[in-house]
């Protein structure tokens, strides 16, 4: 089974997504993306879902490294954004992440975008074994 890394510091929320994830998936939820990269470094990992952190916060720069460690395995991230804010996305964007979904959002829609975004990096990951 397939692993997702949660990466939420709202509780509530976190508690949410894995949840409603482990149906599914192999759920890891952590709090920041620290904790992710501390976690990261035994484990792998099929996608991240990030919640969205300020741009050149401290959290931020830890979300970027986290991304470029996972882009060694293909890893792809999707980012959880507040109220469809354009700048978020962007910045999203900008951190090179597969996909962004904003806050409130339709756990259905969480599910075909987590689903997609799966097939995706399990594509890349084939296609970097070929080439």
């Amino acid at each position: 089974m397939e692993t997702i890394l949660i990466v939420e510091s709202n509780t509530m929320m976190r508690l949410f997504l894995a949840n409603y994830l482990e149906n599914d998936h192999s759920v890891k939820a952590v709090k920041s993306p620290a904790d992710a990269l501390e976690w990261l470094e035994g484990n792998e990992v099929a996608l991240i879902l990030a919640d969205y952190q300020i741009k050149n916060s401290k959290e931020y720069q830890e979300l970027s490294q986290l991304k470029k460690q996972a882009d060694l395995n293909t890893t792809p991230m999707i980012i959880l954004t507040d109220n469809d804010k354009s700048e978020q996305r962007i910045h999203a964007l900008e951190l090179g992440v597969s996909d962004s979904i904003s806050k409130p959002f339709s756990p259905v829609e969480l599910s075909l975008r987590v689903n997609v975004a799966l097939k995706s990096g399990q594509l890349r990951t084939r296609f970097q074994k070929v080439a």
